[in-house]
């Protein structure tokens, strides 16, 4: 693609979605660096226009959409995140490009606030579900350095050297041969990759198309806007949805007969018990225990205890909730206890004769104390296993391989044990996220879906919490409800309940802890302007 149509086009498709354009100026022969102004927020700013020194410009051209500022500044300086593209241009033609979102060499002013929350690098990585290879910095403040895996890829891009600490998060676009590499809308033909960065900078931007002046107003139609370009641009949705259930409890399902032993761990309501009742149909049977703070060796595996109901002391055995899993184990393949001594090559997952045991909470008890050396056993290979562990007068150097191991964390409890890297090791762990409930069929009572107040928590997670808080976001059972009836009473409204005795509760423990601290004024501000509800009395 020649230059001059390359950047033509880029600044084209720009005015799709949604920037304006106030000068007159042609994009040409005659350098035009900041002559198009966008009144509340950005200049086109471009250094592709033919030079004398065609070998000099070639290694130092570049596109970019860049804050407005109150003075303008002659050396090419500015601040702030820019969306900037910096083509290679051999014999006239652009070859391929470096796509980023960049800091001004000037630093920060208007976007120091927004630089500081995790909102800007989570909300440019959701472009990976496009297919995008990018690559990124966790704090997106730092200019301090350049992206290490950048560094020796750099120097084909011009003046990278000044600029490569100020780049926050990139790709590169290397493919300009493949047409399949292309799209055209409204007779505009780009690469897609370069399409579906222009459309993302837009949303972060809010640039707004006159057809789409409620954007502000509304998460979803936003939401909803960006995708529709990006089916424009792929010819499908990419991250409207997320997985159905269904989906994911089979893709759980599936995990778990190759690896024997799952942990799902998650936030409040995000369907942890729901999965394990679901995956417990596909079991022959299924043997069920909830640890807490008191558990013990003797709960969980065998021991020996008083005998209360003798006329004097005696002690009896009891066989804890693992021995009897492995019994009922055993007696599905009709073997005994000896057939544990020996290791064995068969491992074949079989309906018929599998046996789920279900750990509920698992990190609330002392997990070194309750397992003992039975946590030996907890491999997903018994081939080379030959040591014998006791459990009670029987040894065995394996579990049987048609016992299957689920457990349940919540991760919004922080007041649990912590689980060593040992017990990780024997475990697959799997994250159960808050899910769109939207367009599933819901059982009744709760057959109604609050999507709007859903996707309120979920954006305000995404924007203020920490990659650690965010394993606090409310799951989707928190927005179940029966369904409202028409221009009901805010308070007969049946998420009024949710929010008042649930929800609002929830974040206020958070807070209390120490979470979420630059989210408090947001939700403060929500539950009263939204539901009349005071956080803090």
């Amino acid at each position: 693609m020649e230059r001059i149509e390359f950047a033509k086009n880029v600044l084209k498709f720009a005015k799709e979605a949604g920037f304006k354009l106030k000068s007159k100026k042609k994009i040409g022969d005659e350098d035009f660096e900041k002559a198009a102004k966008k009144p509340n927020g950005d200049y086109w700013h471009s250094s592709v226009t033919k030079k004398q020194d065609e070998k000099e410009y070639n290694k130092k051209s570049f596109l970019a959409f860049i804050l407005d500022e109150d003075e303008e500044s002659d050396d090419s300086r500015y601040n702030d995140f820019s969306l900037v593209f910096f083509p290679q241009i051999l014999d006239g033609a652009v070859i391929k490009c470096l796509i980023c979102l960049g800091v001004g060499t000037n630093g920060f002013s208007k976007d120091s606030e927004i630089a500081s929350l995790p909102y800007p690098r989570r909300f440019f990585l959701r472009m990976q579900k496009c297919g995008a290879k990018l690559h990124f910095k966790q704090n997106f403040e730092n200019i301090e350095y350049t992206i290490p895996e950048l560094i020796d890829r750099l120097d084909d891009y011009g003046q990278i050297e000044k600029y490569g600490n100020y780049l926050q998060i990139c790709e590169f676009e290397e493919d300009f041969e493949t047409e399949e590499n292309f799209a055209t809308i409204n007779g505009i033909r780009l690469p897609k990759s370069i399409m579906r960065w222009i459309i993302y900078y837009a949303h972060f931007r809010e640039w707004i198309n006159e057809e789409d002046q409620d954007w502000i107003q509304s998460r979803l139609k936003k939401e909803e806007n960006l995708q529709n370009w990006i089916k424009k641009i792929y010819g499908k949705k990419m991250t409207l949805k997320e997985e159905k259930n269904d989906d994911e409890i089979e893709s759980i399902y599936d995990i778990l007969k190759t690896d024997k032993y799952v942990i799902l761990q998650g936030a409040p309501g995000v369907g942890k018990t729901y999965t394990t009742s679901k995956l417990s149909q596909h079991f022959k049977q299924t043997v069920f225990e909830q640890f807490h703070a008191e558990t013990t060796y003797s709960d969980f595996i065998y021991g020996i205890v008083p005998d209360t109901e003798a006329d004097e002391l005696k002690y009896k055995k009891k066989e804890g909730v693992l021995y009897k899993a492995i019994d009922e184990a055993l007696k599905a393949l009709g073997k005994e206890w000896d057939y544990l001594k020996k290791p064995i090559e068969d491992d074949c997952f079989c309906e018929d004769t599998a046996v789920l045991l279900i750990i509920d909470e698992i990190n609330r008890a002392n997990l070194s104390n309750v397992l003992g050396p039975v946590f030996y056993l907890f491999e997903r290979s018994s081939q080379n296993k030959t040591n014998l562990i006791q459990i009670g007068n029987k040894k065995i150097c394996r579990l049987p391989e048609n016992l299957y191991v689920v457990g349940t964390m919540n991760t919004a409890d922080r007041s649990l044990a912590v689980v060593d890297f040992a017990l990780r090791r024997r475990f697959t762990w799997i994250t159960l996220t808050p899910k769109n409930l939207s367009g599933v069929v819901l059982d009744p009572p709760y057959d109604y879906f609050n999507e709007r107040e859903f996707e309120w928590f979920k954006e305000t997670f995404e924007k203020y919490a920490t990659d650690a808080e965010l394993n606090l976001q409310p799951g989707q059972e928190y927005f179940l409800t029966k369904k409202p009836q028409d221009n009901c009473p805010q308070q007969e409204h049946p998420m009024y309940y949710m929010m008042k005795f649930k929800l609002m509760p929830l974040i206020k423990e958070y807070l209390n802890e120490g979470f979420l601290q630059r989210a408090k004024d947001a939700f403060s501000i929500y539950f009263f302007n939204e539901w009349n509800l005071n956080l803090y009395e």
